[in-house]
C-alpha cells in the first residue's frame, strides 16, 4: 500500500506522459479523493509549473458547480501532487464505450456540458483542452463535472482584438482549427466549441469526425475537410441535432454558435421533440443563439478582388517564378488583415507563409523583418518528426557547407537544427557582404521549392530600412530564385518617390521581376454595415441605419471602425438585452459622440481610461517598439514581474496588447520559478495603438524613458548576453542623446555605437552600420578630431567604407574627404584610399583608380614612371632579380613578418589597383608587383606576399619567358597562401597559378579541376571577383583542351548565371563569349563566325567595354572571332580579328589567350600568304617565323599543350612552299600529339587541314581518310556545325544522311528548331554507341538509342547472314530490356513487313510510311494486313558503298510519326552503327578462324614483315605505309637498303640472335631509311616463327619518331635539372676556393713583408692548388653539361675512377647536405678507395653516371642514413660500388630498373637515369648491376676493364723549357693575361712578343719571325678562329711552313669542332686558367711533333 501525500493510492485511472491520475482516500480528511501527480521522480521545472498553473486555474473556479473542485497541492519527494474531488464517476468515453446510453440520455448529458463549460467561460477561462476524457460524470447522480485545465487559459477573451495563438497541445483530434496556428484566426472561447462539436459527433454516432493516425492528415482535416454529417452515420442522429454538431464544427469560428445560450435552447428544443414525438425534426438552427459580448468576425470585407489578385500572383509562383505585390494604404486600412485572410488558403495549397514587421523605432539584425520570417520556419521546423529534420539537416548543409555559421549569427534557431557549427573566418567588408549574400542566397533556395512555395509578407515598409531593401532585392533578383511570393505592405502617404523602396522596386523591374499594385481605398457604407451586422450577429431592427452611422463616423477606416464601436459598447451606447435576447443601442448618444476624424482620439480615450499605473507601463513599453517584453518593464519600474504582469493585464482585457505566448499565465498566477521573465513578451494589438501611447509621451519624458531603458538594460543584463541586447541598448541611448550630455558620456556612447557598426557591418547590414557610425561621430562633434582623434579616425574610416558597400559615393567621398583632410599621418588615411580605389573599380573606372593610387604610393616612397615602357619593366625585373640574389624558396618562406607599418600600407595599396592595372597599364602591372616582391624580400612577409609572388611568377613567363622561375615562384606562392596571414588571397594565388602559370608546363585540363575548385572556394570566401574568373577561365581552357562541347555547354551555361549572381559583369561578358563561342560550333547558324546569339552580341560588347577599356575582354572576343572564321575558313577576317586581338593582347598578357593569337593568328597568315607574291608575301610568312620561334619555345618546355600547334602551322607553312612530303609529315605529328594529348578540337583541324591538303594534290582517297576522321573527331567532340559545314563543302565524298527518303504524301517535316534541339542528343548516342565493341551490348544500345530518337513503338534490326535476312535485335517501347536473337526470317510468321524490307534492300534507300495500309505499293503484304500498322520506316544500313543491314520500325499509334529529319538523323546513328557493328564483329570472332588474322595482319597499325634474316619474305600494308614502297618493291629487297648505316649492325645482330633462339623476342631501336629518304626512327620486335618449312623472323615494327624526340627532350630536361641542382654544390665549392684563394693571398703578402720565403712558397702552392681544383669543377660541369667533343678520340682518356667517384660526392655534397640538413634530415658519406684504379674513357659520361648514382642514393633516404662509396681492383678489373641504406627496391622494380622511362618516383622521375647510365657503362665494355633488399638499403655495381697504360706527367721545373729558346707571340685582349704569359715563358727561356687584339696581333705576326702563336678563343673584333685562318693564309703567300698555334679558351676544349679546329690551323688547345707546367708540356710536345715530322 502506497501513501502519498497522506493519501493511500487505490487505483490508477489514467496516466499520460506526463502525469498519472489515482483513486486515493486522504487521511488527513477521511474521504475520498482523486490525486494527479506528475510521472517522473524528478519532473523538469516545466512539468512542475504546469501542475501549479492547473491547480491556480481550478481554485480561480471554485465557484463553478460544473469544475472540479481542488483540495491542495502538495510537495512529495521531489514533484507535486495535486489533490482534488472524487464524484465517483467515469469519464465520459469509458461511458459511451459501454454503449448502454439511449439518445435521451445522451441529449441529457450533452445540455449539462454545455452548462458546465458556460460556466468556465462566464469566468473568462476557455479549456482548449476538451475532449471526452476530461468530462467526468456520475452515472448515478447524473453530476458532469469538467476536469484537467493545464491548456486552459484566461487570455483568450478580448472584446474583439485578434491574436493568433499557437495552443496545439490538447488531443488532436479535438482540437479546433484555429489552434492548430496554421490559419490566421484567433483563439478564443469559440475554439471550445469546436471540441465540443467533436465530442458530440463521437457521443450520438460513437465515431470520430476524422480519425488518422498521420497527424498531418488530422490537421490538414480539421483546417480543410468537411466532416460526414452524423445523420448519415446514425439515422436517429435525423433534423436538427446533426445540424447542431455541424454548426459547432464550422471551421471559422463566425460560423459556429457564439454563445452557450444558443447550443442549450437547440438541444432542448431536440430532447424536447424526442419526448413528445419520439423523432428530433428539422428546424432552425441558431435561431436564438446571438453573442454576448461584442466580437469582430475575422472576415475581410469588401477585398475580393484585391485577395484574388494576390492568390492568381501566388498561382503564378507555384509555376516556379517569383513575384512582388506591394500593398498600399492609409494606417488602420486592412492591409495586414487583407493579407494574413490569404494565409489559410496558401497552407492549404502546400504553401508556407510566413511574415514581418517593420519596427519604427528598433532596427537591430537579429529581429530584422526580412530574416524574422526565416527564423520563424526554422522554428517550425523544430516540431516536425526526427527523420523529417534530418531531412531539412542535410539540405541546410548540403546548401551552406562550411558556411553555415553566417546565417546561424543572424537565425540562430538554425543551430538547433543543423548542430553547432565552425566559425568562418573574417573576411574584408567587400568580401565579407560577397560571401554573406551567396549563403543567404542558398539558404533561402532550401525553402523556396515546387513542393512547399514560400511566401513572405513584409508589413510597414515604409519604415524599411537598407539592409532590409537589399535582402528583398537579392532574393528576388536572383536569377535562381523560384517558388517565391514576397507580399509587402506600407502607408502611401509615408512613401514617396525618394522612398528607398520605390528604389528597390525600380531595380527589381530591370530584372524584369513581376511586381502588382494593391492600393486599398476605404469600405463604403454597405460594406460597413455587413461588419456591424456580424459583429452583432443581427439583422433588421435598423442595422442597417446603424450600420450607415458608423461609417459617417469612422469614414470606412475598418480598424477605426472597430475602435469607435469598443468604444460605444463600452459607454453602453450598444449593448445586449438579455431579457429580450437582442442587441440594442441609442442612435441618438451615437450621433452625438464626438470623435475626430482620426483614430488617434479614440485610441488615445481607451489609454486614458487604464489605470495610471498600467498608462504608465504602455507608455514606456511603447518606447520599446510594437513588441516588448516583461522582464524590461518590472526593470525600469523597479517593480516585481508579477506585479508587472498583473497591472497590464488590464490592457489585455481592453484589447490594446495581448501576450504572446502562454507564459504571462503563470507570470500572473505569481509561479515564475524557473520562467525566463524576459520570454514574457506582449504586442500592441495594432502599430497604431503602440503609436498613439508614444504620443502620449511628452518629449522629455522621451528622452528619460529612452536613456533609463537603455541604461536599465545595459545594467541588469547579465554579461554572456549583453550582446544580444547591444542593438536595443544603443538605440534607445542614441534616442536620448542631446549636445548637452557630459562628454565622458558622448564618448562612452560613441564608443558603443562603433561597437554597434562593426557588429552590423559583420551582418553585412551596412545601411544601420553606417548610422550608427554617423550617430557617433554626431556625439563627438566637430571637436572629435582633436579631443577623440582614434575615435573619430576610427568611426569615419568605418563610415566611408560602410558607405562604400551601399554604393552611396557620395556619402563615401564626403567621409573619404574628412579623413585625409583630418588624419595625423599617411597611415591613418591609408585604408580610406584603398576603398577610393576599390570604389573607382568598383564602377569600372579602372584608369581612376590607377590615378588614384599613384599619388598614395608616392607618397609612400614608390614612385612609378608617368608612361611606363618594356624598359622600365626590364630595369625592375633586374632589380627584383638581384634582391632575390641567393634567396631560394626556403629562405623566403622561412622569413618572418612584415612589421613595418609604412611597408605594410605600401602592399596593400598596391594589392587594391593591381587589377585594375593589369588591364588597363600592363607595363604599370609589371612594376607594381616587382615593388611588391622587393618590399617581401626585404621586409618580411606580408598579408599580400602570396599574390605578389604569384603576379611574379606571371610577369617572369609574360614578359621575360623565363618559365623555369615562374614556376618556381608560381609554387613559392602556394606555399607562402598556406599561412594564415595570406589566407585571404588563396582565391586570388590559386586563380593566377593555375590559369597563367601552370599551363606552362603541365596538360591544361590537368589545370580544370583546381580552376573549378577555387571559384567555389571564391564563393564560400566571399570573392566573388576571382571566383568568377576563375570560372571564366575554367570555361575558356575547357574549350580549347577539347572537353565535350555538348557537356561543357551545360556547364558554361549554369556558370555563366552563377557569375551573373556574383554581379561581375565583365567576367560575365566574357563567359558568354566563351558560351557563345560554344553554341556557335554546336548550332548551325546563318554565320557561325559572328558572336550574335542566344548569349552575346558581339556589336554591343565591343563598343560597351572599349569605353571602360577592358582589354582583356576584348582581346578574348577577338581571339574567339579568330578562332571561329579560321574554322569556318574566312581567312581575311579570321587575319582581322587577330590583328585586333594582338593590339589588346597586352590586357591578357600571360594568359593562355597568347599562344592561341600565335597559333591560330599563324594559321590565318599562312592562307592569307598562300594569295600572296612577292613582298606582301614575304612580310606575312616573316611573321609567322617569328610567331613559330615564340610557339616552340612554349612547345619545348610544355610539349603536351603547345607541340601539336607549332606542328601543324609548320604543316601549313610547307604546304604553301610546296614541301609536300614534310608538310604531310608534320600534319601527321600534329595529330599524334593533339590526340595523345585528348585536344579532339585541334586534333580535327589538323585532319581536316591536312584532308584539304591531299585533296588539293589530287590525292582524293587518302584526303577522303583524313576528312572523314576529321569528322568523326568533330562528332566525338559535339561540334554539329562543323560536321554540316564539311559535309556541305565535301559532299560527294562526306556523305550526309540526307539522301532521298521515299516517304508517301503528305509526310510531316521537322522544323529547323526540333532538328538542332535532337541533334546534340543525336551526336552524344553516336559517341556512345561507338565506344561500345562488345557485339550482343552494342546490339541493345543501338536498339534502345533508335526507338527513342525515332519516337518508334517496336524496332527490329535486320543483318546480312550469306545472301539471307536474319533478325540479330529487337525492341519495344514499354519494354526495359532489348531481345538479341538470330534466325531467317519466315514470311508466314515474321513480325514485320517483308515487302518493305525486299523493297529498302534493293533500293538501298530509306522508305517512310505515314499511312501504311494507304500505300498502293505494299497494300497486299500479309503483315500489312494482319496488323495495319499506320506509321512504317525502314533504314538501309551502309558501309563502304555496301548494305550490311536494315533498321525497322513501327508506330501503331499515330500516323506521320517518322518524319526525315528524324530519319536524317537515324542514318547518321546508322551509319555510324555499321562501323561500330563491324568492329564489334571483328571483336567477336578475332580467334574463330585463320581467315581473320589474315584480317588482322593486313589491318594492323604496326609494320609487320617476314624476313629470312636479310631480305623481306613478307608484309602488311602498314610496312608499305612506312617505308613508302610498294609491295613489288619490298618483296627480296635487302634489309642494308632500308636500315640507316650507323645501326645496321645493331639490327643484324638482332636477327642473328632471333634465328638462333626461338623462346624469346628481341627488341632494338634503329633509323629507317624511307624511300623519299627521309628518316624517321623505329622500333623493331622479332620472334623466330616457320615460314613455309623454313625458319623466319617475324617482325613487328613501330614508329618511334615522336617518343624518340619525347626521349630525346626527357634526356636533355633531366641534365639542365641535374645542372640546376648541381650549381649550387659548385657555389659552395667554388666559395671554399674563393676563401681559401683570399686567405693565402693574405698570409703571402704578411710573409713576403716578414722576409718568411719558405711560408710564402707553401701559401702560393696552396693557390695553385685551389686554382686547378677550381678549373677541374668548371671542366666537370661543362663536360656534365654535354659540351663535349664531337670526336670520339679527343673525349677518351686514361682516368683514376676512385678520383672521380671522391670528386662526384665532393660536387654533389653541398647540395643534398643542404637541403637534408635544413629539414633536419642528415646523410653522411664514407669513401673506401683504391689507389691506381685507372680506365680508359670519357670521364665526363663516367661522371654522370656516379653524380646520378648518387643523387639516386640521396633520395632513397628521406630520412636520412649513409651513403658508401668503394672502389678496388679484381681481376684486371676496376669495381667500383655505391651502397646506401634507403628503404630499398622491390624485386619487381628491380627486373625493369634499367628500362627507359620506368620509374619508382612518379611524376618526378622521368625513368631515363639508369637507362642511360647502363648505356653509357655498357659502351665502355663494362656492365651495371644493382642488389637491393626492401628496407636494407640498395648497392649499384660498376665493373670497367682496368687500362693497360699508367698515364705518365711529365714534370717541367720553371725555367727548364724546351731544348731551344723561341719566339712565341701571346694575343689576348686581356691585358693581364697577356702579361701573365709573358712573364711565364720568358721565365721558361723563350722570347715573348705580346698583342692585345687580333687585328694587333696579325700584324705582329707580318712584321716579326715567330715560332708559335699562342691566340686566346673569343676577342671581340677579330676572334681566334679568324687570326688562325688568317695566320695559315700568310704561311701560304710567304712561302714558309705553317707556324704552330695554340688556341686558349675559357669554355672548356672539349666543347669545340674538329672540323673548325682543323680549318683554322689549330695545333694545339689550351684551357683557361692556364697551368705553367701545363703550357710547358704542350710547348714541348709540339716541337717534339714537329721536328719528328
Amino acid at each position: 500500500m502506497r501513501v502519498v501525500a497522506d493519501c493511500v493510492l487505490r487505483e490508477k485511472i489514467f496516466e499520460s506522459a506526463v502525469s498519472s491520475v489515482y483513486k486515493a482516500f486522504w487521511l488527513r480528511e477521511n474521504k475520498p479523493v482523486i490525486l494527479k501527480m506528475l510521472r517522473k521522480e524528478r519532473p523538469s521545472s516545466h512539468e512542475i509549473f504546469g501542475l501549479k498553473y492547473e491547480y491556480e486555474i481550478i481554485r480561480s473556479l471554485s465557484d463553478s458547480p460544473g469544475v472540479i473542485r481542488t483540495y491542495g497541492l502538495e510537495r512529495f519527494e521531489d514533484g507535486l501532487v495535486m489533490i482534488l474531488e472524487d464524484i465517483f464517476g467515469e469519464s465520459l468515453d469509458r461511458i459511451t464505450e459501454a454503449d448502454s446510453l439511449n439518445l435521451e440520455q445522451r441529449l441529457k448529458i450533452s445540455i449539462r456540458l454545455v452548462d458546465c463549460l458556460n460556466q468556465v467561460h462566464s469566468l473568462g477561462v476557455a479549456h482548449l483542452n476538451l475532449n471526452p476524457s476530461n468530462v467526468i460524470m456520475n452515472s448515478v447522480s447524473g453530476l458532469v463535472k469538467i476536469i484537467d485545465f493545464g491548456l486552459a487559459s484566461k487570455a483568450v477573451f478580448d472584446g474583439g482584438g485578434s491574436r493568433n495563438f499557437s495552443v496545439m497541445g490538447g488531443r488532436l483530434p479535438y482540437i479546433s482549427p484555429e489552434q492548430t496556428g496554421r490559419l490566421n484566426l484567433c483563439v478564443d472561447y469559440r475554439s471550445d466549441y469546436y471540441s465540443l462539436g467533436v465530442t458530440l459527433y463521437e457521443l450520438f454516432s460513437g465515431k470520430l469526425p476524422f480519425d488518422s493516425a498521420d497527424p498531418l492528415e488530422l490537421v490538414h482535416c480539421h483546417i480543410a475537410v468537411k466532416p460526414i454529417p452524423p445523420s448519415e452515420i446514425n439515422p436517429a442522429i435525423s433534423g436538427g441535432l446533426s445540424g447542431i454538431i455541424l454548426k459547432l464544427l464550422e471551421k471559422n469560428p463566425d460560423n459556429r454558435y457564439q454563445s452557450a445560450y444558443g447550443i442549450i435552447t437547440d438541444l432542448k428544443l431536440c430532447l424536447s421533440m424526442l419526448l413528445k414525438r419520439g423523432v428530433i425534426e428539422n428546424f432552425k438552427i441558431g435561431s436564438k443563439d446571438k453573442p454576448e459580448r461584442l466580437i469582430f468576425s475575422s472576415r475581410i470585407y469588401g477585398r475580393g478582388d484585391e485577395t484574388g489578385k494576390i492568390l492568381d500572383a501566388f498561382d503564378r509562383i507555384r509555376s516556379g517564378s517569383k513575384e512582388l505585390v506591394a500593398v498600399s494604404g492609409k494606417a488602420g486600412i486592412g492591409k495586414t488583415s487583407l493579407v494574413s485572410g490569404v494565409k489559410e488558403i496558401i497552407s492549404s495549397r502546400s504553401g508556407y507563409f510566413v511574415s514581418g514587421k517593420f519596427d519604427q523605432l528598433h532596427r537591430d539584425i537579429l529581429n530584422n523583418a526580412v530574416l524574422s520570417p526565416f527564423r520563424e520556419i526554422v522554428s517550425q521546423l523544430l516540431s516536425e518528426s526526427e527523420e523529417s529534420l534530418a531531412e531539412w539537416r542535410v539540405q541546410f548543409l548540403e546548401a551552406l557547407g562550411p558556411n553555415c555559421q553566417i546565417i546561424i549569427d543572424i537565425i540562430p534557431e538554425l543551430e538547433m537544427v543543423v548542430g553547432p557549427q565552425a566559425p568562418v573566418p573574417k573576411l574584408e567588408p567587400i568580401e565579407s557582404e560577397n560571401r554573406f549574400k551567396l549563403e543567404f542566397q542558398n539558404f533561402l533556395s532550401v525553402f523556396c521549392r515546387s513542393e512547399h512555395p514560400i511566401t513572405i509578407f513584409l508589413d510597414d515598409v515604409q519604415w524599411a530600412d537598407l539592409f532590409s531593401l537589399k535582402l528583398l532585392e537579392f532574393m528576388l533578383a536572383d536569377p535562381d530564385t523560384k517558388f517565391l511570393l514576397v507580399i509587402v505592405s506600407y502607408r502611401d502617404e509615408e512613401v514617396d518617390s525618394s522612398h528607398p523602396f520605390i528604389t528597390t522596386s525600380g531595380i527589381l523591374e530591370k530584372h524584369e521581376i513581376t511586381i502588382s499594385s494593391i492600393d486599398l481605398g476605404p469600405l463604403d457604407s454597405k460594406q460597413t454595415t455587413e461588419l456591424v451586422i456580424d459583429a452583432l450577429r443581427t439583422h433588421g431592427g435598423g442595422v442597417e441605419q446603424l450600420g450607415e452611422l458608423i461609417h459617417r463616423k469612422t469614414q470606412g477606416n475598418p480598424f477605426f471602425m472597430k475602435e469607435f464601436l469598443k468604444s460605444i459598447y463600452d459607454e453602453k451606447l450598444i449593448h445586449f438585452d438579455y431579457s429580450l435576447g437582442v442587441w440594442t443601442w441609442d442612435s441618438a448618444g451615437i450621433i452625438g459622440r464626438d470623435v475626430s476624424t482620426n483614430v488617434v482620439a479614440l485610441l488615445e480615450e481607451r489609454i486614458g481610461k487604464l489605470p495610471d499605473s498600467c498608462r504608465n507601463m504602455i507608455k514606456v513599453a511603447s518606447c520599446m517598439g510594437n513588441r516588448f517584453d516583461l522582464q524590461t518593464l518590472s526593470w525600469f519600474f523597479n517593480q516585481s514581474a508579477i506585479l508587472v504582469a498583473k497591472q497590464l493585464a488590464t490592457a489585455i482585457d481592453e484589447g490594446l496588447i495581448y501576450p504572446v505566448d502562454d507564459n504571462h499565465r503563470l507570470i500572473e498566477l505569481g509561479l515564475i520559478e524557473g520562467i525566463d521573465e524576459a520570454s514574457v513578451q506582449y504586442k500592441f494589438a495594432h502599430d497604431r495603438i503602440q503609436q498613439t501611447s508614444y504620443s502620449l509621451i511628452a518629449d522629455h519624458e522621451k528622452s528619460e524613458f529612452h536613456k533609463r531603458l537603455g541604461t536599465v538594460i545595459s545594467e541588469k543584463t547579465p554579461l554572456e548576453f549583453q550582446e544580444v541586447r547591444l542593438f536595443e541598448i544603443v538605440t534607445h541611448l542614441n534616442l536620448a542623446a542631446s549636445e548637452a550630455d557630459p562628454a565622458a558620456y558622448r564618448h562612452y556612447l560613441a564608443k558603443l555605437n562603433l561597437r554597434v557598426g562593426k557588429k552590423a557591418k559583420e551582418s553585412t547590414a551596412n545601411q544601420i552600420a553606417l548610422s550608427n557610425f554617423c550617430k557617433g561621430m554626431e556625439l563627438l562633434g566637430d571637436d572629435g578630431w582633436v579631443n577623440d582623434y582614434e575615435l573619430m579616425l576610427e568611426l569615419c574610416t568605418q563610415a566611408t567604407v560602410s558607405a562604400f558597400l551601399i554604393t552611396d559615393f557620395d556619402e563615401m567621398n564626403r567621409h573619404a574627404a574628412d579623413v585625409t583632410k583630418h588624419g595625423r599621418n599617411l597611415i591613418d588615411k591609408v585604408k580610406v584610399f584603398e576603398i577610393l580605389i576599390q570604389a573607382d573599380i568598383a564602377r569600372n573606372q579602372r584608369y581612376q583608380a590607377v590615378r588614384t593610387a599613384l599619388p598614395v604610393l608616392r607618397l609612400l616612397g614608390q614612385k612609378f614612371p608617368d608612361k611606363p615602357n618594356k624598359a622600365h619593366v626590364i630595369i625592375d625585373l633586374i632589380k627584383t632579380k638581384f634582391a632575390l640574389f641567393n634567396r631560394n624558396s626556403e629562405s623566403l618562406l622561412q622569413q618572418g613578418q612584415m612589421t613595418n607599418e609604412e611597408k605594410l600600407a605600401t602592399m596593400r595599396i598596391l594589392r587594391s589597383v593591381i587589377s585594375a592595372a593589369y588591364t588597363v597599364a600592363p607595363e604599370l602591372f609589371a612594376l607594381m608587383i616587382c615593388r611588391m616582391v622587393r618590399l617581401s624580400v626585404r621586409h618580411g612577409i606580408a598579408p599580400q606576399s602570396a599574390l605578389a609572388y604569384a603576379a611574379y611568377a606571371m610577369v617572369l613567363i609574360a614578359s621575360l619567358e623565363d618559365i623555369d622561375s615562374g614556376l618556381k615562384f608560381g609554387e613559392l606562392a602556394l606555399q607562402v597562401c598556406k599561412m594564415e596571414i595570406c589566407r585571404e588571397d588563396q582565391t586570388r594565388v590559386t586563380f593566377v597559378y593555375y590559369a597563367f602559370i601552370k599551363t606552362r608546363n603541365a596538360l591544361t585540363r590537368d589545370g580544370l579541376e583546381p580552376l573549378l575548385d577555387n571559384y567555389r572556394l571564391g564563393r564560400e570566401m566571399g570573392d566573388f571577383e576571382y571566383a568568377s574568373l576563375s570560372a571564366a577561365f575554367y570555361c575558356t581552357h575547357s574549350y580549347g583542351a577539347g572537353r565535350d562541347l555538348v557537356e561543357l555547354e551545360r556547364e558554361v551555361s549554369g556558370l555563366a548565371r552563377s557569375i551573373g549572381r556574383m554581379k561581375q559583369e565583365t567576367t560575365q561578358m566574357l563567359a558568354n563569349v566563351y558560351h557563345q563561342e560554344i553554341l556557335n560550333m554546336m548550332e548551325p547558324s546563318g554565320d557561325p563566325c559572328l558572336l550574335i546569339g542566344k548569349v552575346c552580341d558581339e556589336s554591343l560588347m565591343v563598343s560597351q567595354l572599349s569605353q571602360t577599356k577592358e582589354n582583356s575582354v576584348l582581346c578574348a572576343i577577338h581571339v574567339q572571332k579568330l578562332r571561329l572564321c579560321y574554322s569556318f575558313r574566312d581567312y581575311k577576317v579570321a587575319l582581322e580579328s587577330s590583328v585586333k586581338a594582338e593590339h589588346y593582347l597586352a590586357g591578357a598578357k600571360g594568359s593562355m589567350l597568347v599562344p592561341i593569337v600565335l597559333f591560330y593568328g599563324s594559321l590565318a597568315r599562312v592562307a592569307v600568304a598562300e594569295g600572296l607574291e612577292g613582298t606582301d608575301r614575304f612580310q606575312m610568312l616573316r611573321q609567322v617565323s617569328k610567331d613559330q620561334k615564340q610557339l616552340k619555345k612554349w612547345a619545348i618546355k610544355a610539349p603536351m599543350n603547345f607541340m601539336h600547334k607549332f606542328f601543324l602551322v609548320e604543316a601549313e607553312r610547307f604546304r604553301i612552299s610546296n614541301q609536300f612530303s614534310r608538310a604531310m609529315d608534320y600534319f601527321d605529328l600534329s595529330i599524334k600529339m593533339a590526340g595523345e594529348n585528348q585536344y579532339i578540337n585541334e586534333e580535327a583541324l589538323a585532319y581536316e587541314r591536312a584532308g584539304m591538303f591531299l585533296f588539293s594534290v589530287n590525292n582524293e582517297v587518302r584526303g577522303k581518310f583524313y576528312l572523314e576522321q576529321a569528322l568523326d573527331c568533330y562528332l566525338k567532340w559535339g561540334a554539329t556545325a562543323k560536321v554540316k559545314d564539311l559535309r556541305d563543302k565535301y559532299p560527294d565524298y562526306l556523305k550526309s544522311p540526307s539522301a532521298p527518303i521515299h516517304a508517301s504524301p503528305g509526310e510531316f517535316i521537322d522544323s529547323a528548331e526540333d532538328l538542332n534541339i535532337d541533334l546534340t542528343g543525336v551526336i552524344r548516342a553516336s559517341q556512345n554507341i561507338s565506344a561500345e565493341i562488345v557485339f550482343e551490348k552494342l546490339l541493345k544500345k543501338l536498339m534502345k538509342i533508335v526507338i527513342q530518337v525515332g519516337g518508334a513503338e517496336r524496332g527490329l534490326l535486320l543483318m546480312d547472314d550469306e545472301g539471307s535476312w536474319v533478325v540479330k535485335a529487337t525492341a519495344f517501347s514499354q519494354q526495359d530490356d532489348e531481345s538479341l536473337h538470330g534466325g531467317l526470317f519466315n514470311v508466314g510468321d515474321c513480325d514485320f513487313s517483308p515487302a518493305i524490307i525486299n523493297y529498302v534492300s534493293r533500293t538501298k534507300k530509306p522508305l517512310i510510311l505515314n499511312d501504311a495500309r494507304a500505300d498502293s505499293r505494299f497494300a497486299n503484304d500479309r503483315h500489312i494486313k494482319l496488323r495495319h500498322p499506320k506509321s512504317v520506316c525502314c533504314i538501309p544500313v551502309i558501309r563502304g558503298g555496301e548494305l550490311t543491314g536494315i533498321l525497322y520500325m513501327e508506330n501503331n499509334q499515330a500516323k506521320g510519326v517518322f518524319t526525315t529529319s528524324r530519319v536524317e538523323m537515324l542514318e547518321v546513328l546508322a551509319t555510324q552503327a555499321a562501323t561500330s557493328i563491324q568492329n564489334a564483329t571483328l571483336y567477336k570472332n578475332l580467334d574463330e578462324t585463320a581467315k581473320k588474322y589474315e584480317s588482322l595482319f593486313q589491318n594492323a597499325q604496326e609494320a609487320i614483315f617476314i624476313t629470312d634474316g636479310r631480305k623481306i619474305k613478307f608484309c602488311n600494308p602498314k610496312t608499305f605505309e612506312l617505308t613508302g614502297y610498294s609491295s613489288v618493291e619490298l618483296y627480296n629487297r635487302e634489309l642494308t637498303e632500308l636500315i640507316f648505316q650507323d645501326d645496321l649492325e645493331i639490327f643484324l645482330n638482332q636477327q642473328d640472335k632471333s634465328r638462333r633462339s626461338a623462346s624469346e623476342s628481341n627488341i632494338c631501336s634503329f633509323r629507317l631509311i624511307r624511300k623519299d629518304q627521309t628518316i624517321l626512327w623505329a622500333q623493331n620486335n622479332c620472334v623466330l616463327i616457320e615460314w613455309d618449312g623454313d625458319p623466319a623472323i617475324l617482325n613487328f615494327l613501330t614508329d618511334i619518331t615522336e617518343v624518340k624526340l619525347a626521349a630525346d627532350l626527357h634526356v636533355r630536361t633531366e641534365r639542365l635539372k641535374a645542372i640546376g641542382e648541381l650549381a649550387s654544390g659548385v657555389a659552395h665549392n667554388f666559395n671554399n676556393l674563393l676563401q681559401i684563394l683570399l686567405g693565402e693571398v693574405e698570409l703571402a703578402l704578411i710573409n713576403l713583408e716578414s722576409g718568411r720565403l719558405v711560408n710564402t712558397t707553401k701559401s702560393l702552392d696552396q693557390i695553385r692548388k685551389s686554382i686547378t681544383l677550381g678549373s677541374e669543377t668548371v671542366k666537370r660541369l661543362q663536360s656534365f653539361a654535354g659540351i663535349r667533343s664531337s670526336g670520339s678520340s679527343s673525349s677518351r682518356k686514361i682516368f683514376d675512377l676512385s678520383q672521380s667517384l671522391i670528386q662526384a660526392f665532393e660536387i654533389t655534397r653541398p647540395l643534398w647536405k643542404t637541403n637534408l640538413e635544413r629539414n633536419d634530415i642528415y646523410v653522411d658519406a664514407k669513401f673506401d678507395v683504391a689507389p691506381n684504379c685507372y680506365v680508359e674513357g670519357n670521364e665526363s659520361e663516367i661522371f654522370e653516371v656516379l653524380v646520378n648514382l648518387i643523387k639516386n642514393a640521396v633520395e632513397a633516404m628521406p630520412e636520412g642514413g649513409i651513403i658508401r662509396g668503394s672502389t678496388s681492383i679484381n681481376n684486371k678489373e676496376v669495381v667500383l660500388k655505391i651502397h646506401d641504406s634507403g628503404k630499398g627496391i622491390s624485386e619487381y622494380d628491380m627486373t625493369r630498373m634499367f628500362e627507359p622511362f620506368w620509374s619508382t618516383k612518379g611524376s618526378s622521375g622521368t625513368g631515363l637515369g639508369l637507362a642511360i647510365s647502363q648505356k653509357i657503362i655498357s659502351d665502355h665494355s663494362g656492365s651495371i648491376s644493382v642488389r637491393s633488399q626492401l628496407g636494407r638499403g640498395t648497392e649499384f655495381t660498376i665493373c670497367m676493364p682496368l687500362a693497360s697504360e699508367v698515364p705518365e706527367e711529365s714534370i717541367i721545373a720553371v725555367g727548364q723549357g724546351s731544348q731551344k729558346s723561341l719566339r712565341i707571340l701571346v694575343i689576348d685582349d686581356s691585358r693581364p693575361i697577356v702579361t701573365l704569359l709573358e712573364d711565364l715563358l720568358t721565365a721558361f727561356g723563350h722570347d715573348v712578343l705580346g698583342a692585345c687584339s687580333g687585328d694587333e696581333g696579325i700584324a705582329v705576326f707580318v712584321e716579326n719571325e715567330v715560332d708559335m702563336v699562342i691566340c686566346d678563343l673569343g676577342m671581340p673584333d677579330t676572334n681566334g678562329w679568324e687570326v688562325g685562318r688568317r695566320i695559315v693564309s700568310i704561311c701560304q703567300e710567304k712561302g714558309i711552313s705553317k707556324t704552330p698555334f695554340v688556341l686558349l679558351t675559357g669554355w672548356g676544349g672539349q666543347s669545340l669542332e674538329s672540323v673548325r679546329l682543323s680549318e683554322s690551323g689549330v695545333d694545339g688547345v689550351m684551357e683557361k686558367p692556364i697551368d705553367a707546367k701545363g703550357l710547358a708540356r704542350l710547348i714541348q710536345k709540339m716541337f717534339e711533333d714537329v721536328e719528328g715530322a
